[in-house]
């Protein structure tokens, strides 16, 4: 075996040691938080829709800010616009092929409007070429305020058993805060250390197979960093819980809008080609969009509608590597 045919087999098992702490690192925040907010007396429902909705997008997060530390912020951008697509089109899918999709429309528009706005908004300020430093912290600004107009709202409507029983079962029996604390740390250490190792075999793959950063956040990073949505999603949906499958994957779009794209945009400025609007950043907001339209019109997705969605991230990744 040559050198680089080590180099890069090593790098293969870093890259997957790393998403593999990344996974438990998610899962172990997750869980540390949703029990530590229970224990001192926040609502099921404000679990479901906030805390474990951004918690599973942590792991886009921390390597995001490793990834914006050493300079390769482009990597980071191809996770955002991948966990994205990915979160509304092929984890919808693989919800609704397990089990359809039926909710009325009213119970998610906010929270689809306002991941549509999100992905409007990085579109309009992407228009110049890159996301800047200000555009970063516009973001950032934006992202508590989009929360708390949702959390206000959200108080009006009482929440579905889905989510209830969901988190519930979660949260019950919940242990002392201190275990939920020490929980939520250990998690959150092991994400950095896993982010950290993700990102240096990512970039490294990347240069010995001549691929963009770009290209390798939006496939083998997204890969490894949405395997938290995809198996909260999951396991929504045998237990038909679609309240938290949906509101799920449009919790991370807005948090990685927002938040992770905009961190990115405040280390360094991140450039975005005419190119990668049209075959990233457009298609994003068209498929949000699509989810939308199918909700409102359908009051849900079926297998069929599922199987439409999964081809269209196929076509998506297609395109991408094509160009």
């Amino acid at each position: 075996m040559s050198h680089l045919e080590m180099d890069t087999l090593n790098n293969l098992i870093f890259l997957i040691a790393g998403f593999t702490a990344v996974y438990f690192g998610g899962r172990y925040l997750v869980d540390g938080a949703a029990k530590l907010a229970s224990a001192i007396g926040v609502r099921p429902f404000i679990i479901g829709t906030t805390i474990v909705a951004f918690g599973t997008s942590a792991p886009e997060f921390f390597l995001g800010l490793v990834a914006g530390m050493r300079g390769v912020s482009t990597v980071s951008l191809g996770n955002v616009i991948g966990a994205n697509v990915s979160n509304i089109t092929f984890i919808l899918a693989l919800c609704a092929i397990i089990s359809p999709i039926v909710i009325r429309f009213d119970m998610v528009r906010r929270e689809g409007m306002v991941a549509l706005l999100s992905t409007i908004l990085f579109l309009l300020l992407a228009f110049d070429g890159q996301i800047s430093i200000f555009d970063g912290s516009l973001m950032i600004i934006l992202f508590p305020l989009a929360i708390i107009i949702l959390f206000f709202l959200s108080r009006r409507e009482k929440p579905s058993d889905a989510v209830s029983m969901e988190y519930k079962e979660i949260c019950s029996p919940c242990p002392k805060p201190l275990m939920s604390a020490l929980t939520l740390l250990v998690g959150l250490m092991i994400l950095l250390i896993g982010a950290q190792i993700s990102i240096d075999s990512a970039v490294n793959l990347a240069k010995a197979f001549g691929i963009s950063d770009f290209l390798i956040g939006l496939t083998l990073v997204t890969l490894g960093t949405t395997l938290p949505e995809i198996t909260v999603s999951i396991v929504a949906a045998f237990k038909k819980g679609t309240d938290i499958a949906l509101g799920n994957s449009f919790g991370s779009i807005v948090f990685n809008t927002l938040v992770v794209a905009g961190m990115g945009g405040i280390f360094q400025s991140l450039p975005l080609s005419n190119m990668l609007l049209i075959t990233g950043v457009i298609p994003l907001v068209l498929f949000i969009l699509l989810v939308i339209l199918l909700l409102r019109r359908h009051g849900g997705i079926n297998r069929k509608y599922g199987a439409m969605l999964l081809i269209l991230y196929g076509i998506f990744l297609a395109i991408n590597f094509a160009f």
